[in-house]
């Protein structure tokens, strides 16, 4: 599990609520709705990626995934396309970095695939119903933060490669303890 718990998770989804609804009401009245919702769920992307990205144990790979998400996120906005893309595509990057960064399975990507299909319906249905982004987001991240226990059903991977050294490390100095057993039993 990560070293943040579920707590931080919840805070981390009522903290990104409040910052996006708070964000979309002031570009909405500047630049629109349409492009005001496409800034509020990239920048909110952005923020959940960096949360995953410092809650991993794992090191490698960080710069190419914020320069992947760039890129992803300047052809979505050269190209703009439409919303449901710009929200799928976000989405991707989620589910990508996750099961590239936290878990270990294919069974935990797709659990996590059909988390976020379930946090996106449901985020969804709770604008249509309430009218409220700031209950959409709510929903959406709320449900986010299950992904926890799809994480907390093995190992993390930093976990499983310092098993692996230490197997590693452990095979070489047994062997090394062998080399020098013989070595002294030659001698006498």
């Amino acid at each position: 599990m990560n070293p943040s718990g579920f707590w931080w998770h919840v805070g981390l989804a009522l903290l990104l609520s409040v910052i996006g609804a708070v964000a979309f009401s002031g570009l909405a009245m500047l630049m629109g709705n349409a492009i005001g919702l496409r800034l509020v769920i990239a920048f909110l992307t952005a923020v959940y990626l960096l949360a995953i990205l410092r809650n991993s144990e794992a090191k490698v790979g960080r710069l190419l995934v914020g320069s992947g998400w760039l890129l992803a996120t300047t052809l979505l906005v050269i190209f703009n396309p439409g919303l449901d893309f710009w929200l799928a595509a976000q989405l991707l990057t989620i589910w990508l970095v996750r099961s590239l960064y936290l878990y270990q399975h294919l069974w935990q990507s797709a659990a996590d695939a059909l988390l976020n299909a379930m946090a996106l319906v449901l985020a969804i249905g709770a604008l249509w119903h309430t009218d409220s982004l700031f209950l959409s987001l709510w929903c959406f991240f709320l449900i986010q933060t299950l992904f926890l226990w799809i994480q907390k059903r093995s190992k993390p991977v930093s976990e499983l490669a310092d098993n692996r050294n230490f197997e590693r490390a452990f095979q070489t100095a047994e062997l090394a303890l062998k080399r020098l057993s013989a070595s002294k039993l030659k001698q006498k």
